[in-house]
């Protein structure tokens, strides 16, 4: 599969493999050259050709059919190639968004659930609070009235004992 390492390159990696063979560079925007496809024959070849070696316009025409084939094989294979990377290597990256997209609604509403036994537990608390403000108020009430009633009982039995 040529296209394939082309195609996992360009979309995958962000270094190119050490192991591929060193290609001739080209500029950006310039199409790379197919690798099963004759090389570019300049039309002045062609016609010296044509003089010298006895090749007819059927021919010549037939080579380039040829090479039309060649490319639509080649565009042929690319798609099939593409498409195959889009069902291995993309859409298993979707299913993955998918899975983490899942666990951060699971999060959200854990986070949630939390967050309402927080609220409870400070409803819970206020209620104590207010309970045990409520229990040292009577407390101390009941206890300044033991307090008043022994000093009253005390001053009654000093009286008494003279």
């Amino acid at each position: 599969m040529p296209f394939m390492d082309l195609i996992k390159k360009a979309i995958f990696e962000e270094e190119p493999r050490a192991q591929q063979p060193a290609k001739p560079a080209t500029s950006p925007g310039t199409a790379r050259p197919l690798e099963s496809a004759t090389a570019y024959v300049p039309m002045g070849t062609l016609a010296t050709a044509q003089s010298q070696g006895g090749l007819t316009k059927d021919a010549i025409l037939k080579g380039f059919d040829a090479l039309l084939n060649v490319l639509n094989s080649s565009a042929s294979t690319f798609n099939k190639q593409t498409d195959e990377v889009s069902r291995t290597e993309v859409d298993a990256k979707i299913a993955k968004i998918s899975d983490v997209n899942e666990a951060i609604r699971q999060k959200q509403k854990e986070i949630a659930d939390l967050q309402q036994q927080v609220k409870s537990m400070q409803s819970q608390t206020e209620v104590s609070r207010t309970k045990l403000q409520e229990a040292k108020s009577n407390f101390a009430a009941a206890l300044e009235r033991r307090r008043g009633e022994i000093q009253q009982q005390r001053k009654e039995f000093e009286t008494i004992l003279g």
